[in-house]
C-alpha cells in the first residue's frame, strides 16, 4: 500500500506518480493506464480522487480517453512531461541544491567525483 504525504493532495501524488511512470516508461505512448476501479482499489482510495488525478492528466494533454476502452498515454507526452520536469528541476530545486551545498562547504567539483 502507498503511503501518501499531508502536504499535498493525494490526487497530486498520484498524479505525480503517474507522471513518473511515463517519464520512467512503465506507462508507454499509446498504450493503456489502469482503470480508475484498478488504482482506486490498488492504492486504497476513492474513485473520485483517481478520477480528478486523471482529468488533471487530460487536462495537461498527457493521457486521452478512448470512449469504451480507457485512458491511454498520448504520444509525445513522455518528451513533454520530461522537458517540464527538467524545467522544474532547474528553476526550483537545483537553485535550493545549490545554496544548500554552498551553506555546507561541500564544492560541486568534489560532489562530482
Amino acid at each position: 500500500m502507498m503511503r501518501w504525504d499531508d502536504k499535498k493532495p493525494i490526487y497530486q501524488q498520484l498524479r505525480d506518480k503517474i507522471v513518473e511512470a511515463i517519464i520512467d516508461g512503465s506507462y508507454v505512448e499509446g498504450e493503456m493506464i489502469p482503470s480508475i476501479r484498478k488504482i482506486s482499489t490498488e492504492y486504497q482510495i476513492n474513485p473520485l480522487t483517481v478520477s480528478k488525478a486523471y482529468q488533471s492528466l487530460l487536462d495537461d494533454n498527457v493521457i486521452e480517453k478512448r470512449r469504451g476502452l480507457g485512458m491511454l498515454v498520448k504520444a509525445g507526452a513522455r518528451q513533454r512531461l520530461l522537458t517540464q520536469e527538467k524545467q522544474y528541476f532547474l528553476k526550483k530545486q537545483w537553485p535550493q541544491i545549490k545554496n544548500k551545498l554552498e551553506r555546507l562547504g561541500i564544492d560541486l567539483k568534489e560532489l562530482l567525483k
